[in-house]
């Protein structure tokens, strides 16, 4: 239905002001701030901005000296750049708006229902905010956010257990980690942060793991290497095998022994790795 066309199925819970995130934002905005600049402004919408270094990527949001919106501008090229405030994804809306989206049908806020509202001069405002903010849309920023997340969390040394495990006592762990319940952790193994280890995932002799996230029930062999990566649920990692830097392995993954994965190579689930296969 599109990020206005979604909205618009819920209209008729919606009879004062209200606040719409888009579903793949994670933020620690002040949104007590916001609302009331909304309120002082007399907006039918304001924007959350946020500033970001490359807006070629992102629709960006041209405001006047009072903080009011002029213009969009979707993915502009680098010489069109006037601005690297881009909408967030957070918008905080009147009812009113709900009758400018047509029902039954896809519709954008971004597209469909902002610009028009310009052109009827309806009061459009932009809110700057410098706080925590990341679309977590692809693979690798999620792998951004869990590290950022165990740094803010669990500190940058700190270890978090989440129910009894069995670490040997000739294993290494350096925080920010985190260790989910009934996981198992072989001698001679490292560990470290930031990195997740999910419920029940068996970590064997000698394997190495950093800047990891593994969902549940995984297991990786002995001797194995894993490096900044994101594994889901039940994938098994075959000895001395080396899954390295943003690779991305699906669930139910298999990696046969000796196998070399690296830069970005990701791995759609279900599907088996040959032993000894190299790939970047």
């Amino acid at each position: 239905m599109g990020t206005a066309g979604a909205v618009k199925n819920v209209e008729r819970f919606l009879d004062d002001s209200f606040i719409v995130f888009n579903g793949d934002v994670f933020t620690d905005i002040d949104l007590s701030v916001m609302m009331r600049l909304h309120r002082k402004n007399k907006a039918i919408a304001s924007l959350a901005l946020t500033p970001v270094d490359d807006p070629t990527i992102y629709g960006v949001v041209e405001r006047d000296s009072q903080g009011r919106v002029k213009r969009f501008i979707e993915k502009p090229s680098r010489d069109k750049v006037t601005t690297n405030m881009i909408n967030a994804g957070i918008y905080i809306l009147e009812p009113d708006i709900l009758s400018y989206i047509a029902p039954n049908a896809f519709s954008m806020f971004e597209h469909d229902v902002f610009p028009p509202l310009l052109e009827r001069g309806q009061a459009i405002y932009g809110y700057p905010f410098q706080d925590y903010w990341i679309d977590v849309g692809t693979p690798d920023k999620y792998l951004r956010l869990q590290h950022d997340l165990l740094r803010r969390y669990v500190g940058n040394n700190g270890i978090k257990f989440e129910g009894e495990s069995f670490v040997h006592s000739s294993a290494q762990i350096e925080g920010p980690a985190v260790i989910g319940e009934a996981c198992f952790i072989d001698r001679d193994s490292i560990m470290r942060g930031p990195a997740v280890l999910g419920t029940r995932c068996r970590v064997e002799e000698g394997a190495v793991i950093e800047g990891v996230v593994l969902w549940q029930d995984c297991k990786i062999g002995k001797g194995a290497k894993l490096r900044n990566c994101l594994v889901a649920s039940r994938c098994r990692i075959g000895e001395e095998s080396e899954i390295l830097d943003g690779c991305i392995l699906g669930d139910d993954v298999l990696i046969g022994r000796g196998s070399k994965l690296s830069n970005g190579i990701k791995i759609w689930p279900g599907k088996t790795i040959e032993p000894g296969t190299v790939s970047s």
